[in-house]
């Protein structure tokens, strides 16, 4: 589930990052442009006028601090896992650790290097294993008198 999850999470934040990163830009170039006068703000009573009016504007402040932490922290949280990433795939090239991601840590899956030996011993056992149990099934089949199954064994 990591293996999806982060990923999916990774391309939302990074979406969301640079929209916020482009909006902040384009206020800041509108900010900054010569033929940009201020407008005066609507006239009314210093406080804002009302009670909703002065929970929004809360809200909007909230909303503006929250969105300047994130433009702030992400750059180092995204810097942070790809250093983690590369610092596990590297200790696990050196045969430092069992794990090759730090998903794969919180996962508890280790990936297992096969040699050709192995592989290849492997894929025999597999094969004759295999063949006994569909061997095994075949007799059960034919003891039973469905004889509609033909196996063959791999030779």
């Amino acid at each position: 589930m990591l293996q999806t999850l982060v990923p999916f999470l990774r391309a939302k934040l990074d979406s969301l990052y640079h929209r916020q990163l482009a909006r902040q830009q384009a206020q800041q170039l509108q900010l900054l442009t010569p033929s940009h006068q201020l407008q005066p703000g609507p006239s009314g009573p210093p406080g804002g006028g009302g009670g909703s009016g002065g929970a929004a504007a809360w809200r909007q402040r909230a909303r503006a601090v929250a969105i300047r932490a994130f433009l702030a922290v992400y750059p180092w949280a995204y810097a942070a896992h790809e250093g983690a990433r590369f610092a596990y795939q590297l200790l696990y090239l050196l045969g430092r650790t069992p794990y090759y991601s730090p998903e794969l840590h919180l996962a508890g899956l280790q990936v297992v290097r096969l040699t050709g030996q192995e592989a290849v011993s492997a894929s025999g056992r597999v094969g004759s294993e295999g063949g006994t149990a569909l061997r095994a099934l075949h007799s059960r089949l034919a003891w039973q008198g469905a004889g509609i199954l033909s196996l063959r064994g791999h030779g």
